[in-house]
């Protein structure tokens, strides 16, 4: 039994073209708040900004997962879903809106240099939900095991 202190909480988690391929964001992070004890409505959006989830907007490509279900990866036909329409579907009790995630030049000195290992916080304590990314020199996203 999950003894996370998401257990029982239902989430929406909203992205860009890392929540719309499940070898990125999408899939680990969802699994890793569903063994928390989270409901999950993940949906990514490729290149949607914060103002794109105002209105329904094609996008390039996205994806979807909803709790167990498997990922739906939508093609050229993908929208975003105004998130008033979504909030009002789902009565989320946490909604998560990664945005612009890749600009921040991880990759630059002075990131790389303040750098610590994935799954380890301040003074080695683990944080609960540590992520890192490809532009932190990793080939895909990290999210650690429980």
């Amino acid at each position: 039994m999950p003894t996370s202190a998401l257990a029982g909480l239902s989430l929406l988690v909203l992205g860009e073209s890392h929540m719309s391929l499940a070898d990125h964001l999408l899939e680990p992070l969802h699994d890793n708040l569903t063994r928390q004890g989270a409901l999950v409505h993940s949906i990514g959006a490729c290149g949607a900004s914060a103002s794109d989830w105002l209105i329904s907007k094609k996008v390039d490509c996205g994806a979807e997962r909803k709790g167990n279900d498997k990922i739906v990866i939508k093609g050229r036909e993908a929208t975003t879903t105004p998130i008033q329409d979504l909030i009002a579907a789902d009565k989320p009790d946490l909604v998560v809106l990664v945005i612009g995630d890749t600009m921040a030049s991880y990759d630059k000195p002075v990131f790389m240099a303040k750098r610590h290992r994935p799954g380890q916080g301040h003074r080695g304590h683990r944080d609960p939900l540590r992520l890192g990314g490809p532009g932190l020199g990793q080939s895909r996203w990290h999210v650690p095991k429980e």
